[in-house]
């Protein structure tokens, strides 16, 4: 089995997106991290391949991308082929550099617009709406609908529909709701 690659650019200075991507994962499978300042892992054998980076010029291979608050256009050109997409729609820095991409993109706010945003929000859970269809990267659809997401601690909407897109992208069942 190869690893499920996710590249995460431009987090914030709080790392509060990286360490959510990273704890989700981690209960699904373990995860090869490797960043700026660590490469490590969580168990012996990962599923999946975290890269943390701050700019990116080029990305071609399979997997999932995520730009975070704190990713800035690069001088050059950013060419992207291959990965899924996922940026907060008002990410403009990171919807200026997806412009010309031809990979999906996956929009996420609190935007009825968007792929995916959070319908309903309680004391126990969020309500995340899927609001078309979307395609995992084992290729199989996953048709609209509503994702029971649990979570410890108040996190940014943007973090929970994130988290939400990487599980959904990488096949996990959602049926029952996901735990972070």
């Amino acid at each position: 089995m190869s690893l499920k690659n996710i590249i995460i650019c431009g987090d914030s200075r709080d790392k509060k997106l990286t360490d959510t991507i990273i704890s989700a994962c981690r209960k699904i499978g373990g995860v090869f991290v490797s960043d700026s300042e660590c490469i490590y892992t969580t168990s012996e054998n990962p599923v999946f391949c975290i890269t943390c980076t701050d700019k990116i010029r080029m990305i071609d291979a399979d997997g999932i991308i995520i730009f975070g608050d704190g990713y800035t256009e690069p001088d050059e050109k950013c060419t992207i082929k291959k990965v899924v997409c996922i940026t907060d729609s008002s990410n403009k820095a990171a919807v200026r550099s997806l412009n010309s991409t031809e990979s999906c993109v996956i929009g996420c706010s609190m935007s009825e617009r968007d792929t995916l945003s959070i319908s309903c929000i309680t004391d126990e859970y969020r309500l995340v709406s899927l609001q078309r269809n979307i395609r995992t990267l084992d290729g199989d659809i996953i048709e609209p609908c509503e994702i029971k997401l649990f979570s410890d601690g108040d996190l940014p909407p943007f973090i929970v529909l994130a988290v939400c897109a990487v599980l959904l992208l990488t096949g996990q069942p959602y049926e029952d709701g996901f735990y972070i």
